[in-house]
């Protein structure tokens, strides 16, 4: 019977095999602070969701990808554009929001 071998295992053909993406997202190698939340680690990264970078695997890979990831992408969008259009945003106290540099 035919075999695959990755890295050091065998592995016949027809096996079924899991990938644990729970543990891909909390490998200390990929990733550093795991116990805390910090999304602005991704300001500075260069993974992309969509593709081929599989520290970062929310929507599966290859064809067996997830069908749905443009709809989600565009919802996110959505509902983030309805929140800040719909809300009246101020500052705290009072603050004065004139001499915001938005040179960024």
């Amino acid at each position: 019977m035919p075999k695959y071998r990755v890295m050091t295992y065998d592995i016949a053909t027809r096996t079924q095999v899991f990938i644990n993406v729970r543990a891909i997202g909390r490998n200390p190698g990929l990733w550093d602070n795991l116990e805390k939340f910090q999304l602005e680690k991704f300001l500075t990264s260069s993974i992309d969701f969509k593709e081929h970078d599989f520290q970062l695997i929310l929507f599966g890979a290859g064809r067996r990808g997830c069908l749905g990831i443009s709809f989600s992408i565009t919802t996110v969008k959505l509902v983030l554009a309805n929140i800040v259009y719909n809300f009246d945003w101020t500052l705290p106290g009072g603050t004065k929001g004139g001499n915001v540099d938005m040179t960024d």
